[in-house]
């Protein structure tokens, strides 16, 4: 919608502001709402995939085309490259180049103009929308976060038992944060986030799997955030998971705790990862290079490197870091 459009919806549901003040924001919402194409069915009787699908997470694009809207550019131009199983997968590439219009495609955020996507040879479009993205996990930039306990931000459909909970816990190195007393906090790494100076009262409140969270997670470091939504994808273990430059905004020790997790935790998963740092894709099995919404390169990183293409000159360069944030 409009810059603020989230902020002005959680104030009106928090009671900060009456529904008096909010009408006409709250019309031109509806007016924009009722102008959207309206989204695919999420699911859809007769064409629901396998319950164990994906088994292999196998990707497949074939000459994929999209667009945002009918008068733009297209944001993906005859996008063809396969992904197998388990594989891991590096995506760079200049802001604009297409790396999240990627994401989108594969979740379906926008419909393609051409071409097409399948999952383990499974055809994206004739599936329902929730049997498409409640099979993919995704680790954005920003972690969503609400008010609430621990247990209920990382499992709150409560689909999963207290003793698989703290398993995840242990495995995303958290374990620490949540046994932390009443009024402590400890920032392992990051002191520097400016969230953790702008609070008022006990930073760290509750026991255990009732370890209070705030809204946006501001009682937390960046790097705990980070990792609260990757020990979510730990709890789901989907086939595909895909990280949308999750490590940005972190430091280099959370980002080395990812990169083990990630490697000891997901070796049989398919992960995507765009990139914001060259070691996080430098040990993929393969690297993506986006240009202009099409596929510059695609191979392994020391072929890349030896080819002496877009990428190795990204590299040699040193604009790597700025070209993909």
């Amino acid at each position: 919608l409009c810059e603020g459009t989230f902020d002005q919806i959680g104030d009106l549901l928090a009671g900060n502001s009456s529904v008096d003040e909010n009408l006409p924001f709250l019309a031109k919402c509806l007016t924009y709402i009722e102008s959207l194409e309206k989204e695919a069915p999420h699911i859809i009787n007769g064409r629901r995939p396998a319950a164990e699908w994906p088994e292999a997470g196998s990707i497949e694009f074939r000459g994929y085309g999209m667009r945002y809207r009918p008068e733009l550019e297209p944001a993906l131009k005859d996008v063809s490259f396969s992904v197998t199983g388990k594989e891991k997968i590096g995506v760079v590439g200049r802001t604009g180049s297409g790396k999240s219009s990627l994401i989108h495609a594969i979740i379906r955020l926008v419909e393609p103009a051409s071409g097409g996507i399948t999952i383990d040879g499974v055809d994206i479009s004739t599936i329902g929308l929730h049997d498409l993205r409640s099979h993919v996990c995704i680790v954005p930039q920003t972690p969503l976060l609400f008010e609430g306990s621990i247990r209920e931000n990382l499992d709150p459909r409560g689909e999963h038992t207290d003793d698989e909970v703290w398993h995840a816990i242990r495995k995303a190195q958290l374990e620490e944060v949540v046994n932390l007393p009443t009024g402590e906090y400890i920032a392992p790494t990051d002191y520097n986030d400016p969230n953790l100076h702008q609070l008022d009262g006990p930073w760290i409140s509750g026991v255990g799997l009732d370890k209070w969270i705030r809204r946006d997670g501001t009682n937390l470091s960046a790097g705990q955030r980070q990792l609260v939504s990757l020990c979510r994808a730990l709890l789901w273990r989907r086939r595909i998971l895909i990280l949308d430059e999750a490590t940005a905004n972190i430091d280099s020790k959370t980002d080395s705790i990812v990169q083990r997790i990630l490697r000891t935790e997901f070796a049989d998963t398919t992960v995507i990862t765009i990139a914001h740092r060259l070691n996080t894709v430098m040990d993929s099995d393969r690297i993506l290079v986006m240009d202009s919404g099409a596929v510059a390169e695609f191979d392994t990183p020391s072929n890349l490197l030896a080819r002496n293409g877009y990428f190795a000159q990204l590299v040699a360069s040193m604009e790597f870091n700025e070209a993909t944030v």
